[in-house]
């Protein structure tokens, strides 16, 4: 999206080069390329809900939507001192990094669409309940996923306060997955794409707190990035 893109047969390392590169050194072409490639995005999101609600959902959307997703991740790529090729890099970077619609706001935003896709199918993380012992004595647990509240708390708007059921990260995590709610256990009962996808879903909800933070969606970047690729597969 931001950066370019290499040939076919390129390297891990050329193809590592070419996305650190801006696609074009003029704001105007950025602005252009990046309302063209956010609406084919939004776009692509509305259609998979749209399938969801009919109950028609289509694996080529959901491929799109991942893939769109992927190409907005790839722009953390472009630091500061490729944006200072350009006589007008500031505003390109201010365009890439705008908190409200930028483009980690465009890989959240997909991040939700390709969750609740896959819990509405069933394909992944079932409602799941245990005793905090072995002997079945203690406490009880339960959980399960409600996609439309992480959509909530995932895409809530960064110029506006949150309300009390998404105060903290903690508090947010019971809202999405219930009061009873222990990850920890919950991870355990569930198989292994579940537990890729819910270490997603914790991933989404974090970096929705602190977009900065370390390892942000590092899940979406290529394994030659980096990250952990779990996208190109589940």
């Amino acid at each position: 999206m931001c950066g370019k893109t290499a040939g076919y047969g390129a390297s891990p390392e050329q193809k590592r080069a070419a996305r650190k590169t801006l696609y074009d050194m003029s704001y105007d072409k950025m602005v252009a390329r990046w309302q063209d490639k956010r609406a084919k995005l939004h776009t692509a999101i509305e259609k998979l809900k749209l399938g969801i609600d009919q109950g028609t959902t289509s694996n080529s959307v959901y491929q799109e939507v991942r893939d769109r997703v992927q190409g907005f991740l790839k722009c953390h790529w472009i630091d500061s001192a490729e944006l200072a090729k350009s006589a007008e890099g500031d505003a390109i970077g201010k365009m890439i990094g705008n908190e409200i619609d930028g483009y980690k706001t465009q890989v959240r935003k997909g991040d939700c669409a390709l969750i609740m896709a896959k819990v509405v199918t069933h394909q992944i993380l079932p409602p799941a309940e245990g005793s905090q012992s072995t002997s079945g004595t203690g406490s009880p647990w339960a959980c399960s996923i409600n996609a439309n509240r992480l959509d909530g708390v995932v895409n809530w708007p960064a110029d506006e306060p949150r309300d009390d059921v998404q105060a903290t990260e903690e508090v947010a995590l019971k809202y999405i997955f219930g009061e009873q709610c222990d990850l920890n256990l919950y991870r355990a009962a569930i198989g292994s794409e579940s537990k890729e996808w819910l270490e997603i879903a914790e991933s989404a909800v974090k970096c929705s707190f602190d977009p900065d933070g370390d390892d942000c969606w590092k899940q979406y970047n290529d394994p030659d990035d980096g990250g952990d690729g779990m996208l190109s597969y589940v």
